[in-house]
């Protein structure tokens, strides 16, 4: 029989389609057994971008240049690219026989040593990253009790007396550094009493006293109080002479001091040889407030948080979780702007990454 020209087309089609998918396949497979091959060898000898990095914590900091050098080797054999310097507390006095001398922490001995530390690494092709400070939360003798973290806190006292009559109340001694920011009367059932919290602002004679006159119903007289924070108040696992006071991260100003006394001094040295700063972890237990919170919470929320202060310790009705909603996102804002924020700028200003662990408080 005698095939027609359309078969005869069709046929040479169909073995032409099967030769082409065949080729293709025999191809992506043979691109797949290179691409295994190629992934094999770059875990063999990665590229210098993929190398792992690690911690280089540094005791004392006791080091000196020929320990430098051999550690570095041990990075570099053991095919780390890049490492974190990290200056901790001493390990163990100063101990001359022994050849333990702690630098002091900034100190141009240290400096010249940090810079000789950098130098070796990129000798041997190996990254620089630099903490931004010594031990955690950051801070230093640099810091004053001012610029430290603060927290609020209630204390209440009963309200003793008939309605109407007018009763005269001691205020609560206070801790060195501390303030009150607010006295109010709130009701001892909650808002679910029927009144509201009352000011006592303007009501303390000019014995320190406070003198008002206790209106119907149950009430307790509630301070509210700043003061420093009782938690990780000072920087912990510092190296020689990096201790002191921990910075308010909510507080621009706090930030602004520690970058011009510490990190200045620590860009300059290293200027130009290290790819990033690293901030770890926050962990300021406590911190909920700095001077002026008052009047950035009135321009962030667009109100006074003052007279709803009391919502953030009791039952305030169906307020109190916008209230203490809006009060953690301020202090959120806060840290962002102040203590995020201001870094970055002053790291863009020196050319240099920042790398940051935000974990603990403030939140961010």
């Amino acid at each position: 029989m005698k095939l027609s020209s359309n078969y005869t087309i069709k046929k040479g089609l169909l073995a032409g389609l099967i030769g082409t998918s065949f080729f293709l396949l025999v191809s992506a497979y043979a691109a797949q057994i290179r691409s295994g091959q190629n992934l094999a060898s770059e875990f063999a000898t990665p590229p210098a971008a993929s190398l792992m990095a690690s911690y280089w914590w540094v005791f004392g900091p006791a080091w000196s240049r020929p320990e430098i050098k051999r550690e570095l080797g041990v990075f570099r054999n053991a095919g780390i690219g890049r490492v974190l310097i990290y200056p901790l507390y001493p390990y163990a006095v100063d101990d001359p026989a022994k050849g333990i001398h702690n630098q002091e922490y900034l100190s141009p001995q240290f400096l010249a040593t940090l810079r000789y530390a950098v130098d070796t690494a990129r000798q041997m092709s190996i990254q620089c990253d630099l903490v931004m400070g010594s031990g955690w939360p950051y801070g230093g003798h640099q810091i004053p009790e001012s610029l430290s973290p603060e927290r609020i806190y209630a204390k209440t006292s009963d309200v003793s007396g008939a309605k109407g009559s007018q009763v005269t109340m001691d205020l609560p001694k206070l801790q060195q550094y501390e303030s009150i920011i607010s006295v109010q009367l709130v009701p001892k059932q909650g808002i679910s009493s029927g009144h509201p919290s009352i000011d006592l602002a303007g009501k303390v004679t000019s014995s320190g006293k406070l003198s008002f006159r206790v209106p119907p119903g149950e009430w307790q007289l509630m301070t509210i109080i700043e003061g420093p924070t009782t938690g990780r108040h000072k920087v912990i696992f510092a190296a020689a002479g990096g201790g002191g006071n921990v910075i308010d991260h909510l507080n621009r100003q706090a930030v602004d001091l520690y970058l011009h006394s510490v990190c200045d001094k620590l860009a300059q040295a290293v200027q130009g040889k290290i790819r990033a700063m690293y901030s770890p972890s926050f962990e300021v237990y406590g911190t909920c407030w700095t001077p002026g919170f008052l009047s950035d919470f009135r321009k962030q929320r667009g109100y006074d948080l003052r007279p709803y202060l009391p919502a953030l310790f009791l039952n305030e009705g169906n307020l109190t979780r916008q209230i203490r909603y809006d009060f953690w996102e301020t202090v959120s804002d806060l840290a962002n702007d102040h203590y995020m924020g201001t870094i970055s700028s002053w790291r863009h200003a020196h050319g240099l990454r920042f790398q940051s662990e935000s974990y603990g408080e403030p939140p961010v």
